[in-house]
This record gives C-alpha cells, structure tokens and sequence, in this order.
C-alpha cells in the first residue's frame, strides 16, 4: 500500500511538471495565500511498528518573490493525521496511534513560469492522540511542488516529515506525510 500511494504521488507530480513546463506566462507566487490538504500520513513511534493512515492539513502564509523567481515565505499550518493500529515490539499487544501537529514554516523556493519548486523548514507541536496521548515539539521539513493554473489557484504535491516526543514517558513519534492540496492566493 505504501509503495502504490507513493508511485501514485510521484507521478501526479511529474505529470504536473511536464505539463507546467509546457507553458510560458510568468505567474507571481508573491502574497497571501491560504490551502487545504488530503493524503497519506505514514506514523511511527518508540516500540512500534510504522503504519499508514489518512492526513488532512490547512495552511496560511505569505510569499516574497524576487524579479529572478526566487521565493521566501512564512506559513503556519495544522495537519490532523488519524489513528491507525500499531503493533508492539516485543508484545502481541497494539495501540491506536495518532497525531495533531501545528507549527510555522519557512519556505525557500525557486519559481518557473507557472510552477514553485520548494523546501520548508521549521518549528511545531506534535499532540498524541488515541493511545500516545502528550505533546511536545521539534523540528521538521519537507519538499514539494505547486502549480497555479490561475492568477488565483494552484494544486501542491508535498512531502513533509515531523518528529516530536510525546506522552508521559517522553516517547518519540514521527510522521511522513505525503500530500495534495489546493491554494487560494488573495
């Protein structure tokens, strides 16, 4: 299941660059813009085996483009990864692990015509749920792809990989969650 929704993911992407490649208007990445998105979340923790499940995801943030297509911008964001079984290392027992995990980004990207090619760096919470209750905090990043086919909307294809400890015996618990969306630019 993993490596089918990963080939799928790969090549919606590379569809989506060979068919922005094909088009020449300058489009500007530059302000306020606000997204949704859906895909595949792959969780792991401390003593437990790794597990896919569903993720939704909103943004806000704001771009600065340069004359030279270079991109800086600042986004927070909210991603709710649902909880799926997992099964204990060493035990017959399994937990239902999920995760709510928030933060601000900052975006490095490189602008094409009508596609955005950038990394994200950044800084967020990480909240438990289901049997991994507690939160904490770290670092994650991530890479990814948008193409605005108006002067308003673009679709995004993202990966982006959290990590944070959690719970009261200060477990690790990580997230790779691989995304499509949608972004609405004021």
């Amino acid at each position: 299941m993993k490596n089918r929704t990963l080939t799928i993911v790969a090549a919606g992407l590379l569809a989506l660059a060979g068919t922005a490649s094909a088009q020449t208007p300058q489009t500007s990445f530059q302000g306020w813009y606000n997204g949704a998105k859906t895909g595949y979340s792959q969780t792991s923790g401390d003593a437990v085996n790794s597990t896919g499940s569903w993720t939704l995801g909103y943004e806000l943030g704001y771009n600065w483009q340069s004359q030279g297509g270079f991109v800086f911008g600042l986004d927070g964001y909210y991603d709710y990864n649902a909880a799926t079984d997992h099964d204990v290392s060493g035990t017959t027992g399994r937990l239902s692990i999920g995760s709510q995990a928030y933060g601000m980004d900052t975006k490095y990207g490189w602008a094409s015509g009508p596609v955005l090619y950038y990394a994200k760096v950044g800084y967020g919470g990480l909240s438990g749920m289901g049997d991994a209750s507690g939160s904490g905090s770290g670092f994650h990043g991530g890479l990814g792809i948008e193409y605005k086919f108006t002067p308003k909307w673009s679709v995004t294809g993202e990966w982006l990989y959290e990590a944070g400890n959690t719970g009261p015996a200060n477990a690790s618990l990580t997230n790779n969650n691989f995304t499509v969306g949608m972004n609405y630019y004021f």
